[in-house]
């Protein structure tokens, strides 16, 4: 086995080509693999995912350039379900994952459409999606959009909800809070009323 912390990867070899694919450098990678160490192989798929969008970013494609299967969600959603099931009621073992927003604070007022950044807490912000399993591992994440648009809009960009079809099967379901649409069968939040 190599000892650089660098996946085994054609990419290693060339670092413009590496920085390219992972928008850091080979230096930043090992310093963020010497933190997280128990499994480099999922930084570099997190950041890959963080580097790309739409369909380069899909759970295909992420597989395609890494090489890890997209069955391999499958094992970790398995053991996701137990935990759930041994941790709160036993019927809610379906529902594995969970959505929040929140919203980043920025350093200072835009100059342009500032407006659009300004959120309901009176900051000038950014609201991003963060959908994570019940250990806090975020899985998927929506960005890209002002302190002022709801999160049931900045949901819409993640891929969870554009390949929810090849995400969740049967009766699985996501938790949500109240912001969002719980019309949708795999969508559900504790305390929605019904309308």
């Amino acid at each position: 086995m190599s000892t650089s912390r660098e996946p085994n990867c054609i990419l290693s070899a060339w670092p413009d080509k590496f920085r390219e694919n992972l928008h850091v450098s080979p230096h930043t990678f090992n310093k963020i693999v010497a933190a997280l160490e128990k499994d480099p192989q999922q930084v570099a798929i997190t950041l890959y995912q963080f580097g790309h969008d739409g369909n380069s970013a899909s759970l295909q494609q992420v597989a395609n350039w890494s090489g890890v299967a997209k069955g391999t969600v499958g094992i970790e959603k398995e053991a996701v379900k137990c935990w759930v099931k041994s941790h709160s009621c036993q019927a809610w073992h379906d529902g594995w994952c969970l959505v929040n927003g929140t919203l980043v604070p920025l350093f200072e007022w835009p100059y342009w459409f500032r407006e659009s950044y300004f959120d309901w807490k009176s900051n000038y912000s950014l609201n991003v999606q963060i959908i994570s399993l019940p250990n806090l591992q975020i899985i998927d994440f929506g960005y890209g959009y002002t302190g002022s648009t709801h999160d049931s809009t900045t949901w819409e960009a993640t891929s969870i909800v554009q390949e929810h079809e090849s995400v969740f099967e049967d009766d699985e379901f996501i938790w949500a809070d109240s912001a969002y649409p719980v019309y949708k069968a795999w969508v559900g939040a504790p305390y929605k009323q019904p309308e």
